[in-house]
């Protein structure tokens, strides 16, 4: 589990885990990662960088104090459904919520990464930014 939770680098978090870790690309500020999607990131200025985020750190909602995505398909496996969403960036995720999904493919939907999760790398060469 401790790679899965702390991976040291970006080839190892998207070696481990069903579905794929996310990834967008952006560029940390120090207090904050900005891209497609943005966050909170407790790590020094880098020029370029990489998020990574599990399907489950993902919170779908209002595009209110989110990053607007379209909603591309919905699976719903057993008791949890899998939510493909695409921002308006062209990059592609995947969110894990609990039951049946509330929306439906083409629906527009806010997503944003739950506080305290997320991981960043840089984008060159993949090693994780503190």
């Amino acid at each position: 589990m401790a790679l899965y939770r702390d991976p040291a680098s970006l080839a190892v978090a998207r070696f481990i885990g069903s579905p794929s870790i996310n990834t967008v690309a952006g560029r940390t500020t120090g207090a904050r990662f900005d891209g497609a999607l943005s966050c909170t990131a407790r790590v020094g200025a880098c020029a370029a960088a990489v998020l990574a985020v599990r399907p489950e750190q993902l919170v779908l909602g209002s595009a209110i104090d989110a990053s607007p995505a379209v909603v591309t398909l919905v699976e719903p496996p057993g008791p949890e459904s899998l939510v493909r969403l695409r921002l308006r960036s062209g990059e592609d995720l995947v969110a894990r919520v609990a039951g049946e999904a509330t929306c439906r493919t083409g629906d527009e939907v806010g997503v944003r990464v739950a506080p305290g999760e997320g991981l960043c790398f840089r984008a060159g060469d993949g090693a994780r930014l503190a």
